[in-house]
Parts: structure tokens; sequence; C-alpha cells
């Protein structure tokens, strides 16, 4: 499966792109492990365009170092495009998941109750069409969303939803910890490489090239 702009990176694309494809018969859970710099972003960016080229509902967000501290950020960046349907939860439910994004007042729920909400929205959108979660860098997520994300990990093979989660390879995170299945991106060939250079040569500075 090529994607335009991605070099080097079919079999990689592969993968992710046949558990899209097989969304509707089972969920599942991925996470891909790099280092910096390797094509991560590019290759999760190719599959949620997949995903949305297949008619899923595409739910994307990317964990930020200097958001790590605000708790369920990163979540509610994930569900705002489905938060409409917050409606359809059981009153408890719903109203964990709204004083956690401060929508509503009142006292902070118990983290489980946030993660079921969670899991139970994503399972209403689903049931409309399925849903495809990409999330970069789940290492810089804030500690709350990261377990909410574990949590959701391990439960939506029972539903149409697809989980891709990036991470850095180095960091020691819950969610690259929860025995899920891997994908883990290795350098280029050299061949990748190098039409990566050439693609990229007309922009680079004489001191880019030069060598140290």
């Amino acid at each position: 499966m090529a994607a335009p702009g991605l070099i080097g990176r079919d079999s990689e694309l592969g993968v992710l792109t046949r558990l899209i494809d097989r969304v509707t018969e089972s969920g599942a859970s991925i996470v891909v492990l790099g280092d910096p710099g390797i094509g991560k972003t590019s290759l999760l960016r190719a599959a949620a365009e997949h995903g949305r080229s297949a008619g899923h509902q595409v739910l994307a967000t990317t964990g930020i170092e200097a958001e790590a501290h605000l708790p369920f950020a990163g979540l509610h960046h994930l569900l705002r495009p489905v938060l409409s349907k917050v409606n359809l939860l059981p009153a408890t439910q719903r109203q964990a998941l709204s004083t956690a994004f401060g929508i509503t007042e009142g006292p902070s729920a118990e983290p489980f109750m946030i993660a079921l909400a969670t899991l139970n929205l994503l399972a209403e959108v689903a049931a409309d069409r399925p849903v495809v979660m990409v999330v970069d860098d789940v290492q810089w997520l804030d500690p709350p969303s990261q377990d909410v994300l574990t949590f959701l990990a391990r439960r939506v093979s029972g539903d149409p939803i697809v989980l891709i989660g990036i991470v850095r390879r180095g960091h020691d995170v819950t969610f690259a910890a929860a025995g899920l299945p891997e994908l883990d991106l290795l350098g280029l060939d050299e061949a990748s490489a190098r039409a990566i250079l050439a693609r990229h040569a007309a922009v680079l500075s004489y001191a880019d090239t030069e060598p140290s």
C-alpha cells in the first residue's frame, strides 16, 4: 500500500491499513515505536488519510510536552469532534466526562468512570461509522489521558474501532507496556534514503550537505 509522499514505508503502512480495512470485523490497537525523525508522524498521517478515504470517523491528537501537566487535555482534543454525542451516555458517565473537561461543575469523577464513559462514547460513534483514532507522541500526553488511552486499547476489539498510538523509543509509558501488538519502525533502506534525500536536495543549504 503506497501513499503519496511516503517513501520506503509500504510494508509498515500495510500493517496499519489492514487493521483499518478489517475494522468492521474486529477492532484493534497497535503501538508504533520509533526513534525521533524516523518518519513516525508521516506514517500516522498516511494511515489517517486511509481511514478518511474509507469513510471512517478519524479522531486525532498529538501529545504536547507543554500540556503534559493539564489533566485530560489530550483526551479532550481527541474527543472534541464527537462530544456532541455525550448526551447518549448514562447520566453518571455523562457527568464524569463533562466534569473532567470542565464543561460542567461538580466533584471529580473516578478515573475508571471517565475511561468507561470514553469507551462508551466511542462505541456510540462507531455504531454510525467505524472510528480510527491516531495518537502521535503518546509519551507527551498528560498522564490521565495516557491512562484512558491504555484502557481503550485493551477493550476496543468488540467494536469497530482502531487505535494507533505512536511512542518515541526510550520512553517508559503505560500505553507501550500494555502488551499490545507493536510495529517497530526501523531505518530506511539505502534506496529509500537516497530517494528522500533527492526529493529534498533542492531545499538543502551547502552547510546541510557539507560533511561534518
